[in-house]
């Protein structure tokens, strides 16, 4: 009877005590929320280079981002909307496409409540639009 009271204790008691606890901290940092987005493309005339809007994101598994954006660009005036294919990884580097494909490349670094990088319209025949994109966690 005694050995089978020690044998119950070996296997209940870690998990009552925290003994054995196997939860690591979490590698990744935290981007999960809204955040408002600006930049421009080079190239372009002032007053015709600017973007700006919305990117709200929550981290699923690993570095993997789910959510939504929305960004007005200079040539048009209805936002392209949709995130796609977007990640973090473990020193906080973030990629995300914008759009109904992966034709609007976002590459960046967050850091706290802030992200920077650069963008560019991928696979464009004549010239490869790119530039610069700012964002800040809204409170």
């Amino acid at each position: 009877m005694r050995w089978a009271i020690a044998v119950l204790l070996v296997l209940v008691a870690p998990g009552v005590f925290g003994c054995n606890d196997s939860t690591e901290p979490d590698r990744f940092p935290d981007v999960s929320g809204t955040w408002d987005v600006s930049g421009i493309f080079e190239g372009f005339p002032a007053g015709m280079n600017a973007i700006q809007g919305t990117v709200t994101v929550e981290r699923e598994d690993g570095g993997e981002l789910s959510g939504d954006a929305s960004i007005r660009t200079p040539a048009g005036s209805a936002p392209v909307r949709g995130l796609r294919s977007a990640r973090v990884d473990e020193a906080g580097r973030v990629t995300f496409s914008v759009g109904p494909s992966d034709a609007w490349a976002f590459v960046g670094q967050v850091a706290g409540d802030r992200m920077s990088g650069t963008h560019q319209i991928v696979g464009d025949p004549v010239a490869v639009p790119r530039g610069t994109w700012t964002a800040e966690r809204a409170p």
